[in-house]
């Protein structure tokens, strides 16, 4: 197994997502990924970081989060950071986050949920009950 990525490559993988934009061919194409947020110990701050970095549309912010940050459970945010760099021309319409704890010893996970907009078209990243889930495309038209 090779090096994980850090926060940087992942920004970098969203922009290979570009080629699509530029086929020539009339495409219908969704963005799917699995990841929750920080978890199997909650980190709120780091969610907040994460979710602050989407609001602003910001790839320095998405970049600068360090990669000891990105171990264990909170690898996933590796996909957040990888869609976000995609939907990077979107105007994120709507968030929401939650942190959940289990234990007294703050383990838990911090579910989220983000939606970019495009002509009517939703692409949504959330997290839900304990299990990451999928990114997705909905229409709204």
């Amino acid at each position: 197994m090779g090096e994980i990525p850090s926060a940087d490559e992942s920004v970098g993988l969203g922009h290979a997502y570009e080629a699509i934009e530029t086929n020539p061919a009339d495409l219908c194409v969704g963005i799917v990924a699995s990841g929750g947020l920080s978890h199997f110990v909650s980190d709120e701050r780091l969610d907040h970081q994460l979710l602050a970095a989407l609001r602003a549309g910001s790839e320095e912010q998405l970049r600068a989060i360090p990669r000891k940050l990105l171990n264990a459970g909170s690898s996933e945010i590796r996909n957040w950071i990888a869609v976000a760099a995609a939907s990077k021309h979107l105007k994120l319409v709507w968030d929401e986050y939650i942190p959940v704890y289990r234990t007294p010893a703050r383990t838990g996970c911090g579910l989220g949920l983000a939606c970019w907009s495009w002509r009517g078209i939703l692409t949504c990243a959330f997290s839900l009950r304990w299990r990451p889930r999928v990114i997705c495309a909905v229409s709204m038209r």
